[in-house]
Parts: C-alpha cells; structure tokens; sequence
C-alpha cells in the first residue's frame, strides 16, 4: 500500500485557494517493525483493515483536493495501480477540476532518506489512458493543458521502488492561462520593457515558422518607428526560450528570429521602411517545463548615422560622447577579435597627430553592466586592428594607441557592446595629445637589497587584505599631480598616493593593458601578473641615496601562478627626478616568465593616462633588461 499521511501545507509556488482537511494520524503511526510482527502473527485474509489506512488507495475511491494545494505524505504498501501503465506500482488516487484553458501541474518531492522517487500519472478516467505522465527516472513533475471543456482528471501517484516507507509531498496547482495566451489578445510592448512570461500554461501553439513543434507561447504587439530597430535578449529558467516577430496573426513567415549567444537568446529586427510597421512578438517555451520564468528586455531605437564605418562621425581631442547606442548599429566590426554575441558597431574617426597618443574611453551608466569593446582600424576596409580593447563585466573599457610615424593619421574607433548583458546607453571619451612620458629600454642596474625592509601586507578585522602606505623620500611630481606616499601589491605593481591611504586587496589576475580603471589613478607597473599568494611575503624596499636618489622595491623570487617556471625577481625605481625605471634580476628563460603575460607601463593623472611599455609581449622583461619612463 503506498499511503500518503495528509496534512494542510498550502504551497505559495502555484498560489493557494483552500488547503485539505488535515487527517489527525500523525500522533499513532504503528512502527514499521511491529507491522511486519503482526502480519506474520495473522493470515492475511483475516487481517483487519488498520483503522489510519487512507480511503484513496484506489481510483473508485479517489480524494478530490482544491485547485491548489501541498499535500504531505508517508509511502507505505498496497493500493491500485494505473490501468494504463501495467507493471507499475500501487498508487494514491487523487480528483482535480481544471477549468477549460486552465493548466494542471503536480509535482512529488521524496523527502525521505531513500530517495527512491514517485512517478505522477494523468488520466481523464479510471480505466483510460495516461494523458501525461512524469518520467519513471526523473523529476517526479508533470503538466498537462486541457484545450477542452471544464474537466475533471485524476492523479496516481506511485513509487519508483518498493518496499518504501519514508516522507513525500505533493504540490498540485492549477493555473489560469496568461491574458496574451493567443496572438489576439497580445499585449502591447513598449521600449524598455521587462514582460514577464510564462508560455507553457498558453493554449496557442507557437508559430510553425519558428521550427518548435509542441512549443506553446505567449504574445506581444509592438510598434517599430520608420528606420528603427527593435532589439530583444533573454532566457528562460530552467527552460529553454525561444522568440519570433511575425508581421501579423496570420503571418505564416517569420519576421525574424532569436539566435543563441551563450545563455541567452538574442533577436534584432531593423525597420527599413519610411513608415512605422506593426510587428507580433511570440514568447515560446517547452510545453512542459518546470515553474518556468521567461526575463527578458525589449528596447526600441532609430538605426545610428554612424553605424556604417563610411559614415563614421568624426571626433577631436577632449570629445566626450553621451547615450551613444551600440545596440542599434547595423552589424559588428569583425576587423579583430571574436564578434560573436555583439551588438551592431558604431564607427567614428579621429586625426591623431605624429607621435600622438590616441585614448578612448568606453563607459557605462551607474549600476549597468556590459562587455564593452573598442577597435581601432586604420581604414574602413582593414581586415587587421591597430589596436583592440574589451572588458569583460566592468563599466569602462579604454584603447590607448600611440601614432609613431613621422606625419599626422586618421583612424576609425569602433565601439560595440555584448548584446546579450546590456540595452544601457555607453559614454565615449576621446583624447588625441602628446604623451607626456616616453619609455626607453636600458640595462638593469638591480639594487643590493641586502637588510631593506619587509613591506607588509596585513589582514583586517573582516579578513580582508590591507597594505599601508610608505611614505616617499620626496615629493614625487607625476602626470601633474604632486604625490608623498606610496604602497605596493603582490601582483606586481607600486600605487603613489597624494596622501597617507589603507589600500585594498590586490589584482592577483587579470593583468590588463594600461592604462585602466581596473587599477587605481597612480600606477607603476614593473611586472604586472598573476603570482601564488607567497608573493604578499616576498616584498622588500629601500630608499637609495646619492647622485641619482631614489626608492627601490623589489619582489623577490616570486612564483607565476599555475606556471612550472623558476620564481622571478625584479625592481621598480621611484627617481627624484620624476622618471621611473623597471630592473629585470632573474626572470627565467620561458615566453611567460619574461613578460608573456604581463603588462608593464605607468598611469596617472585623470582618466586615467598612461603608457603601456608591453603587454603578454615574452622578451620584454629578460633578465639583465630594464626600462626607463621619463617625462
């Protein structure tokens, strides 16, 4: 018998109407083993009926529950099985009225220590055939729409295996379908919108142009402007979605149709016509999936001028751009890098005179985030960038690109954002001007460090990590800022501060290509990579007097993260004359180990500026090389 111990526990999930009346047996539930003791004291036949047993052991017999409801239960031995899935074992029997359009979902949790599992079993009448079912060797769920009139079906709920004896519970809800359940009734969709969808509980079948047979959806109605287009991403949870846009009800032919970018689904429809169009936008999901929930963002917007590299828009030093919208450009630039999942590009073009250095500055509103990306093309037809950055995640991403020739060049910045993270507007800074430190490579002079100090890296009261700053020998005068103190990071890098400071934890990975708002204003970056956490107690400084005073730092024999190379020690220099120098000790002989992934330069200033010397560029920092950064 397999018996179900029923007691109220309305369930939120389906949204309750009335519990079931509790049954009061859970105070004198016999013990399993003097059951068996008196079941083998007594012939069967003869064996009284307990007085506890359920009255919906079998399906003449079945307890009609509310539309929504959670049932708990206890699995014991013998009541009837399904006709329609010979073989099976004994079930509880259930009614439940589910309105005309309605959907029907019931879902066995086994609370018990065996985990045995339940199958739950659809029928419109005893003797009939299973309408749906759960699977025998999975989630215990099943759903099923009646496309009918008001009915009333049954539920058997049957163990996977036997004997069983432990703790289950049965969620049943019935819900009513969605107010956009068929394409006459779609809702009216607005640019920035969040609908929120639960397509399996809809009647309608989704479109066949869309190629998912027995997917059902929701509908939505929207305008789209003369020349705009209509950009749509999301994903559904722990389904999948899929989304089209018809030109109407009876459309048979699809407008346009979702990609997959990653995890999300991706639909860009462009508006070519010199009037506004009327579009239907269908939601679809498996007809049976599990408390699904469709998120998804819809955003209406006018095709950019500029979203073709011939019509570039032409920016100067100090432009700064707001609202620009990537996600409205037409296609991405695919001149370097991997295109996939991006947004359409924006093109602009910018005189950057000889020996200039060109920054640009991509940025997010406050709270947004979005993979970011900037290239650099020297024509519209370049199948190479001169330069390329992204970011993965943060809210600003900068390209810096230095004109060495001898005569001033016209570029072209592409800006793109992944599509499948933000709708957000991005901010676009420009600045074409002279760099104000040049490097220079000389030999490395490496400073005995024989009795210099530890530098100290603390753990605060939260556990995290604080380095407090030193402060300089003299006053350092760097991309116009005066600075008097200064820290440094296990990762390979000095920050300068303007005053005394606590700094925070430290890049451990991710080096990045300078100058970047990943790391704070001030930055010089010897040796900028990924080391063990050894690395916080292999920091030594000293300041170094004489003609050419300054202060040297060294991390010594520090170990590259997940990498077989010997450790590595080198120098960074603070110079009272305003220069900074980098000094290679012992570098190993690997690509890695001297300088295949890291970044080394300076930043300072606003912005902020920089100079990168070399970035994952292997040779740069051999042993015995060093670099000078001077004004």
């Amino acid at each position: 018998m397999l018996r179900w111990l029923l007691a109220p526990s309305c369930v939120m999930v389906f949204g309750c109407v009335e519990a079931a009346p509790a049954r009061d047996v859970g105070r004198d539930v016999p013990d399993v083993s003097d059951a068996i003791d008196a079941r083998d004291a007594i012939d069967a036949s003869e064996a009284p009926e307990p007085a506890d047993r359920p009255t919906n052991r079998t399906c003449a017999t079945a307890e009609s529950v509310p539309m929504s409801t959670g049932l708990s239960a206890l699995l014991d031995d013998g009541s009837e099985a399904p006709a329609c899935a010979p073989g099976s074992l004994p079930a509880l029997w259930y009614r439940v009225r589910v309105p005309a359009g309605y959907r029907i979902t019931a879902q066995v949790f086994d609370l018990s220590a065996l985990r045995v599992g339940a199958t739950v079993r659809l029928l419109p009448t005893c003797g009939g055939a299973c309408i749906a079912s759960s699977p025998t060797d999975g989630f215990a769920f099943v759903t099923w729409v009646n496309d009918g009139a008001d009915a009333e079906v049954l539920l058997a709920v049957s163990p996977n295996a036997a004997p069983f004896q432990g703790e289950a519970q049965l969620l049943v809800g019935v819900q009513a379908p969605p107010s956009n359940a068929t394409c006459a009734s779609a809702t009216a969709l607005r640019d920035g919108a969040f609908p929120a969808d639960e397509p399996a509980r809809s009647l309608a079948a989704a479109p066949a142009c869309l190629g998912r047979p027995g997917w059902r959806a929701t509908f939505y109605r929207a305008t789209v402007p003369a020349h705009h287009s209509l950009v749509l991403t999301g994903h559904a949870l722990p389904a999948a979605v899929a989304y089209t846009l018809l030109d109407g009800c009876a459309a048979t032919t699809c407008l346009a149709t979702s990609t997959p970018v990653g995890a999300e689904r991706v639909l860009r429809f462009e508006n070519t016509r010199d009037a506004p169009r009327e579009v239907v936008l269908a939601v679809a999901t498996p007809a049976t999936p599990v408390d699904a929930r469709v998120s998804s963002r819809v955003s209406l917007g006018g095709v950019a001028p500029n979203s073709a590299c011939a019509a570039a828009s032409r920016v100067a030093d100090g432009a700064a751009l707001a609202g620009e919208r990537p996600l409205f450009a037409s296609a991405p630039s695919r001149a370097c890098g991997d295109a996939t999942g991006e947004t359409g590009a924006l093109y602009y073009a910018v005189r950057v005179g000889a020996g200039d250095e060109l920054v640009a500055t991509a940025r997010l509103g406050p709270g947004d985030v979005g993979a970011l990306r900037v290239r650099l093309l020297g024509a519209c037809d370049a199948t190479a960038c001169l330069a390329h950055a992204e970011g993965s995640a943060l809210p600003a991403t900068r390209l810096a690109w230095t004109n060495a020739g001898a005569e001033a060049r016209e570029v072209i910045l592409a800006l793109s954002l992944d599509a499948a993270l933000s709708h957000a507007p991005v901010q676009l800074q420009v600045t074409a001007r002279r760099q104000r430190y040049a490097a220079s490579t000389i030999a490395a002079r490496c400073d005995d460090m024989t009795g210099a100090a530890r530098y100290e890296v603390t753990t605060g009261i939260l556990g995290q990590q604080e380095r407090r700053s030193q402060p300089l020998p003299f006053a350092f005068a760097w991309y116009g800022e005066t600075l008097r103190h200064w820290t440094a990071s296990p990762a390979g890098y000095l920050e300068l501060w303007p005053e005394a400071t606590t700094a925070g934890p430290s890049a451990f990975v991710g080096a990045g290509l300078l100058p970047t708002v990943a790391l704070p204003s001030n930055v010089v970056a010897p040796y900028w990579e990924s080391f063990t956490i050894d690395a916080a107690r292999a920091m030594r400084w000293r300041v170094v007097d004489g003609p050419r005073r300054h202060l040297a730092v060294q991390w010594t024999g520090v170990q590259l993260a997940s990498a077989a190379d010997p450790p590595i020690t080198f120098q960074a220099w603070v110079l009272e004359d305003g220069a900074v120098e980098f000094h290679y000790c012992a570098m190993g002989s690997s690509a890695r180990a001297t300088g295949g992934g890291a970044s080394i330069g300076v930043q300072g200033g606003p912005g902020p500026q920089g100079l990168s010397y070399a970035f994952q560029r292997a040779g740069a920092a051999a042993t015995g090389a060093g670099v000078r950064i001077a004004p």
